[in-house]
């Protein structure tokens, strides 16, 4: 009798401004997974910031299915659809931050990263520099804003700077560099703040020192406990004063794999990068992203662990630098997953 092929969610959408990318990387993945074994299907979280409009829908031979919470499932013409594995690729919250993978954890079905606690943690940046610095790693210094203070917290700050200018403002929670400014002048400072609080799940925004150096980002796996590197790419953005949201998605920046870099840096961002897996406890592919300073010294910018999967991210592009194919890195990450819940 020949064995059923496993049915796995790709779970994609969510609700930031990272709701749209995260389609994207959804697309790339069911194309590139291997359906003699597996079985995708596109579940769409809400995009909805309101708790009682939250929800989500299989998309499922052109129709619209809604996805029982309570059970996990689709009721479809045929019957009930349960899943086997969840694969999540939503940028941003509820599926970087450790929420979703609280409700998957509940209804006992396995994932593609790190648990509660990872996820959490490696989505607050300040909180995970904070964590990452009590292990010897370098990291900008930064202060956490709150919303309502930003207008007498830049005052205060511009009186009395702890770094100078140019300096970074983004959501101490987000990614994909939406509602981040380089800020190259005071009077830039407050408005800088509230547009980074409009965007924090939470209202928080993050201050932060600006290094000015060589970016670059390293991918790399982590399974069951054992980590392997994947590649590191230099980051250099094309009439952009920063990698900020455009630079990211409209192919205006440089990707240079690998990084044109002295050996030396390269081991030194690899090492630190598998340390990162095993500090915060790491699951499947994740992606460091670090400054190099003129005197050669990393400092670790953040990490992402749901990171971008579309065609032009730069995973997909350092998995074909370490000589694997995307469907292979998949198969890998859902089977050893699967059979280790």
């Amino acid at each position: 009798m020949e064995s059923r092929k496993l049915r796995i969610a790709v779970i994609a959408g969510g609700y930031t401004g990272e709701h749209d990318v995260s389609l994207k990387s959804a697309e790339n993945i069911l194309d590139a997974m291997d359906q003699r074994i597996f079985d995708p299907y596109l579940i769409v979280w809400s995009e909805s910031k309101k708790a009682t409009d939250r929800g989500a829908t299989l998309h499922y031979k052109g129709k619209l299915y809604p996805v029982d919470l309570n059970r996990f499932s689709v009721q479809l013409e045929e019957g009930e659809l349960t899943f086997d594995y969840a694969f999540i690729v939503i940028h941003g919250s509820p599926g970087e931050d450790g929420k979703l993978q609280g409700y998957l954890d509940i209804m006992g079905i396995p994932y593609n990263t790190g648990g509660v606690l990872a996820q959490a943690i490696t989505f607050h940046k300040q909180k995970l520099k904070e964590l990452v610095k009590s292990f010897g790693i370098l990291v900008p210094r930064g202060v956490e804003v709150a919303r309502d203070q930003e207008a007498h917290f830049a005052d205060n700050f511009i009186k009395s700077p702890s770094f100078p200018l140019p300096l970074f403002v983004k959501p101490c929670q987000g990614g994909s560099s939406i509602a981040t400014t380089k800020v190259t002048k005071w009077e830039q400072l407050s408005s800088s703040l509230k547009q980074a609080t409009a965007e924090d799940l939470e209202g928080v925004a993050l201050l932060e020192e600006m290094i000015q150096g060589t970016e670059v980002t390293c991918g790399a796996i982590r399974l069951n406990g054992k980590s392997r590197l994947l590649a590191i790419t230099e980051v250099v953005p094309k009439g952009a004063e920063f990698f900020d949201f455009e630079a990211k998605y409209s192919g205006s920046t440089d990707e240079i794999t690998p990084a044109r870099i002295p050996q030396e840096y390269a081991d030194e961002i690899a090492s630190i990068t598998l340390r990162l897996g095993d500090i915060i406890q790491l699951e499947g592919l994740y992606r460091a992203d670090f400054i190099i300073d003129a005197q050669g010294t990393p400092y670790l910018l953040e990490v992402n662990t749901v990171p971008g999967m579309t065609s032009e991210s730069f995973i997909p592009k350092q998995i074909k630098a370490a000589a694997c194919t995307l469907p292979e890195v998949l198969s890998e990450i859902i089977l050893k997953g699967y059979s280790a819940k």
